[in-house]
């Protein structure tokens, strides 16, 4: 039952980020950092380990904001000039890559101390929303009219994409399964539950979907771009 609510909230947001990116990009860039899945290792597990997973999680939120800005900076520069589907892939795979790079470094691993964090949120929130202001500055001549007909579009948006979201439910599902049987540490708990797969899933999803023309798909990256820096201080706090 746990794996399947974990799933079945995992694959929710990740569809949402789809279908959210067309009618409303902003609201898809600050679920970018949604901490669905963090929440839900929150809700599961041994209460003895809580505080030893917050100190790694609480990282994982500005980590896979790195990641996803990253994602979408490379996407917006290079898609006029290599083929935006493989390009989307590429940068998947760069992506986790890094991810796992920067996990591993002990800052990471050894996590906020508990009397530091409430520090680390007022910062990620002052440098978040002071990031998202020059963003919106910088790329807001850019931004797409909004879709006269949302709804249609969320829907529409879910249907192109619906193999990968089942797709990416199998996989989320796998992975639940071999971590819940794995022994870890509880830092190795925190990190994994802040695994960027709706995000990542939701940008390969947008970034290839050939329904969307490429200048459309290039506006929608912008404004989640701009909405991105938000996104981490309200997983944090």
């Amino acid at each position: 039952m746990t794996t399947l609510l974990r799933t079945v909230l995992g694959t929710t947001v990740y569809a949402l980020i789809v279908a959210l990116a067309a009618p409303f990009p902003s609201a898809a860039g600050l679920m970018l950092v949604f901490p669905t899945l963090n929440g839900l290792a929150y809700l599961f597990s041994d209460r003895r380990h809580l505080l030893g997973m917050a100190r790694s999680m609480i990282w994982m939120p500005v980590v896979n904001g790195v990641l996803c800005f990253a994602f979408l900076a490379a996407f917006v520069a290079l898609a006029p000039r290599v083929a935006p589907g493989v390009l989307a892939w590429a940068l998947l795979a760069a992506g986790l890559a890094a991810f796992v790079a920067l996990v591993q470094l002990p800052c990471v691993r050894r996590g906020i101390a508990d009397g530091r964090q409430v520090a680390f949120a007022l910062l990620a929130t002052i440098v978040g929303l002071a990031l998202a202001l020059a963003l919106h500055r910088v790329l807001g001549a850019s931004l797409p009219p909004a879709s006269p007909e949302p709804l249609a579009a969320a829907l529409a948006a879910v249907s192109r994409n619906a193999p990968k979201i089942a797709v990416f439910a199998a996989c989320l599902a796998a992975f639940l399964v071999a971590s819940e049987k794995m022994p870890m540490s509880d830092a190795t708990r925190g990190i994994l539950a802040g695994l960027p797969f709706a995000p990542f899933g939701g940008l390969v999803s947008i970034a290839a979907d050939t329904g969307i023309d490429l200048d459309a798909r290039l506006a929608i990256m912008r404004e989640m771009t701009a909405s991105l820096p938000a996104g981490p201080a309200i997983a944090i706090w």
